[in-house]
């Protein structure tokens, strides 16, 4: 069963009752691009950032904090799943 992380930058864009992809073209980036920085998976340019700064009505600084920690929760979350699967797997068939 697959788990749900609430990196910090998801709960600022489900407070605003978009979703993902709504709150990509009120912030004129693509889904990809939230989806990636929701999930930690990669940084932006400047430009980007600042769009989905102004979008959160936030400064582009307290945005990136708020990436980087959405980073180490998303990092935490993968980590345990992982954990999680090896000690599944390593269990001995009954």
């Amino acid at each position: 069963m697959a788990r749900i992380t609430f990196t910090p930058l998801a709960i600022r864009i489900a407070a605003l009752g978009l979703r993902q992809r709504e709150f990509a073209r009120r912030a004129g980036v693509s889904d990809t691009t939230i989806s990636d920085l929701v999930n930690g998976v990669r940084c932006c340019r400047l430009g980007t950032l600042t769009r989905v700064a102004r979008a959160l009505d936030m400064s582009p600084v307290a945005l990136e904090r708020e990436i980087q920690e959405g980073k180490r929760v998303a990092e935490k979350a993968r980590l345990k799943a992982l954990k999680r699967a090896v000690r599944t797997a390593t269990q001995p068939c009954r």
